[in-house]
């Protein structure tokens, strides 16, 4: 560098000085908590990156936060929202043994959280003072679904030939194809297990259902 003052004369030029231009924050979180069932059967740990039901639903009351931060940085913050207002007063700092030395860091909620609907966001502020903030959205149901069947539908309940019961269709006998029918909430599947009257499995024993 080289100074010129108001009466043009110019100082000895300066040594080089370095610095670095730093714009982006690069810290990276997910939400890495309970499981979800595959359409191929298959029981999966989820991540942001693995949801595959719309609606992201867990059943861990206290989910797990996992991430990268750049280096140099020690702490990122945590604000959880259930339908609409925040869950805890304070921002959740994660900081401490949470964070190594490499920038990885993981959190879980300390608390039991209810069933509902949340949203959650985590920010973090470089050295440079880049502030990124990564946020997304999941529904805990922990109290689990509730299941009511009702039976064999009203067309494969075979009709009795005989008087006085002609006109019934609803006593569970049929000589047709039997098709259940129920009601499930929250469910990802539901189990049908034929016993026979005596006890015994049939052979046909079970069928499984994907809830879509």
């Amino acid at each position: 560098m080289i100074a010129t003052d108001l009466a043009g004369q110019t100082s000895a030029e300066s040594s080089a000085k370095e610095f670095e231009l730093d714009t982006v924050n690069t810290m990276t979180a997910t939400m890495d908590s309970g499981v979800q069932l595959n359409a191929d059967e298959t029981v999966v740990k989820i991540s942001d990156q693995e949801w595959t039901n719309p609606e992201r639903l867990t059943n861990d009351s206290t989910p797990r936060f996992s991430g990268q931060l750049e280096a140099g940085d020690s702490s990122i913050e945590l604000v959880l929202f259930k339908d609409g207002s925040k869950v805890f007063a304070d921002p959740i700092v994660i900081d401490g043994d949470a964070v190594q030395a490499d920038g990885s860091w993981q959190y879980e909620i300390k608390s039991l959280l209810g069933d509902g609907e949340y949203r959650y966001e985590l920010t973090s502020i470089d050295v440079s003072g880049n502030s990124k903030t990564i946020q997304g959205d999941f529904e805990l149901n922990v109290a689990g679904n509730l299941l009511s069947a009702t039976g064999l539908t009203d067309a494969s309940d075979s009709e009795p030939a005989v008087a006085p019961e002609a006109a019934e269709s609803t006593d569970n006998i049929t000589n047709l194809d039997p098709v259940l029918e129920g009601f499930a909430t929250s469910a990802v599947r539901v189990e049908v297990v034929l016993v026979s009257r005596t006890g015994g499995l049939c052979l046909l024993q079970r069928f499984i259902k994907i809830l879509t």
